[in-house]
């Protein structure tokens, strides 16, 4: 008896070197987790064209140098695009000569009735601060708007680097040239890094921006009461 116990704990210890961990992940239900497609083709990136629900973080630094001054900026932004309403809100720091100013904004867009608005915060004949809504005839932006930098880019114009798994295409104006990556995961933009450095009129300039986009689909935008200003 303990023998042929022996000889079924032996073949069960075979069979299960021999199973591929594929079988055994499936066997004790889990899937083993796939590498993301960082490939799109063509009507993915068409596709980006019709994409305005989303949220996007951009963070960045850029540095202008004219003879011995230098003033260097640092950006963090964030955005929140739905169908009728956008949401921003960034922080900009700008160095120079050992002085750092810094500037905040936030604001919102939205669609009410067919009025498209933008609101901004006003303090009211009581000194309460509350949103007040102006008649303004913003657009929505795309994800194609932003990974195309707004220029009219095909998907013939990007190509494919193997090493980086990113698509990238090149930027140039007023002297200035610049190198974009754009990163995808399984058809859905999900991150961009744009490098630039050039001379202008004088003034060497040179910046690194980072893009990383998320909630595709699922953003939404929370708008704060507001009074229309008349």
């Amino acid at each position: 008896m303990k023998k042929i116990i022996s000889l079924l704990v032996v073949a069960v210890m075979l069979v299960l070197s021999l199973a591929s961990c594929d079988m055994i992940n499936k066997l004790l239900g889990k899937e083993e987790a796939k590498e993301p497609r960082t490939t799109i083709t063509a009507e993915e990136w068409e596709a980006l064209k019709d994409k305005t629900n989303y949220t996007i973080k951009t963070v960045g630094t850029s540095t202008m140098v004219y003879g011995e001054e230098t003033v260097t900026t640092e950006m963090d932004e964030v955005m929140k695009s739905t169908e009728t309403a956008v949401y921003e809100k960034s922080v900009n720091k700008q160095t120079y000569q050992g002085e750092t100013d810094e500037r905040k904004e936030e604001s919102y867009s939205v669609v009410e009735d067919g009025v498209r608005y933008l609101l901004h915060e006003r303090p009211d004949e009581n000194g309460v601060i509350g949103w007040v809504a102006s008649e303004y005839d913003w657009e929505h932006e795309s994800i194609y708007d932003g990974a195309s930098s707004d220029q009219e880019l095909t998907f013939e114009d990007l190509v494919y680097d193997e090493e980086k798994k990113a698509y990238t295409y090149t930027l140039e104006e007023d002297g200035v040239e610049g190198l974009v990556e754009l990163y995808f995961e399984d058809g859905n933009l999900v991150k961009m890094v744009m490098k630039a450095e050039g001379e202008a009129d004088s003034i060497k300039l040179s910046a690194t921006v980072t893009v990383t986009v998320s909630d595709i689909g699922t953003t939404k935008v929370d708008v704060p009461k507001y009074t229309v200003d008349q």
